[in-house]
C-alpha cells in the first residue's frame, strides 16, 4: 500500500517537474505565479548572502505577490533577459467540485471501493 502511495507521489512531482513548467521573462512575472527551486536557487546566487532576502519567507500558497516581483525585477534590472522557470498551475475548484459530487452520488469513498476491488482481485488471483 505505502509502495502504491510512494509511486503515486513520484509520478505527481514528475509531471510537475517536466509538464508543467514554463519560462517566463523576469520583466512578465505576474502576482500568483510559483517560481521553481531551480529559480529561487538563480535568485539567491545573484543577490548573494543579504539578510533583505531570505527565500524560505517566500512560500506563500497565492504565489508570488507585487513587491516580491518587484525585488526580482530589481535584482536582474542589468539583466533585463533573464528567464526564470515557475510552475504553470490548474485550477483546484473543478476537481474539488467533481470530487464531492461523486462522493455525494456514491455515498462512499471511491478509494475505499478502489481499494476494496484491488484486495478482492489480488485475493482471487
Amino acid at each position: 500500500m505505502m509502495c502504491l502511495f510512494g509511486i503515486f507521489i513520484q509520478s505527481i512531482n514528475w509531471y510537475l517537474e517536466y509538464r508543467d513548467i514554463k519560462l517566463v521573462a523576469v520583466c512578465n512575472l505576474r502576482p500568483g505565479m510559483f517560481l521553481t527551486q531551480s529559480s529561487i536557487n538563480v535568485i539567491q546566487n545573484k543577490f548573494g548572502l543579504d539578510i533583505k532576502f531570505d527565500i524560505k519567507q517566500w512560500n506563500f500558497s497565492d504565489g508570488l505577490t507585487e513587491n516580491q516581483i518587484r525585488i526580482i525585477q530589481e535584482i536582474f534590472q542589468t539583466d533585463s533577459t533573464k528567464t526564470l522557470t515557475i510552475y504553470s498551475t490548474f485550477p483546484f475548484a473543478p476537481f474539488l467540485f467533481l470530487t464531492t459530487t461523486l462522493l455525494l452520488i456514491t455515498k462512499y469513498s471511491i478509494f475505499f471501493r478502489l481499494m476494496n476491488f484491488i484486495k478482492v482481485a489480488y485475493l482471487s488471483s
